[in-house]
């Protein structure tokens, strides 16, 4: 008798509930940071520091979720990928905040180095 094999799942892959809540949790910073920056209300005079504070709040739970619980596998992605993406990015931010003007010939010509580089990083030279 044949059993069919299991369908494979990711071993690591977390509840959708605690996706739920970790989703609502980070979605929930932009409104309470309003609320205590809001004059009336807590008036906190440092909008940075509050950034800053909530940056390190989130990097520190994502190191206790990541390294001591485990909750996730820690995904290695080479410092040449990034790398190779980066012009493209710095480009295309340039292009949403009005800084520059798109250009179909020069955004080919950064995708097709970036492709190339992002090949070469993964297969070698």
């Amino acid at each position: 008798m044949n059993t069919p094999p299991p369908s494979p799942t990711l071993s690591c892959a977390p509840p959708p509930f605690v996706l739920l809540l970790l989703h609502h949790g980070s979605s929930s910073a932009s409104p309470s940071s309003s609320y205590i920056l809001d004059k009336k209300m807590y008036n906190w005079p440092f909008p940075i520091t509050l950034t800053m504070i909530h940056m390190a709040f989130c990097s520190s739970l994502t190191v206790l979720l990541i390294k001591v619980f485990k909750f996730v596998e820690l995904v290695s992605v080479s410092r040449e990928m990034l790398k190779a993406l980066m012009p493209v990015a710095v480009y295309s931010i340039g292009v949403l905040l009005n800084k520059e003007s798109f250009k179909s010939e020069t955004m080919t010509n950064m995708l097709s180095i970036s492709f190339a580089a992002r090949l070469n990083s993964t297969h070698g030279e």
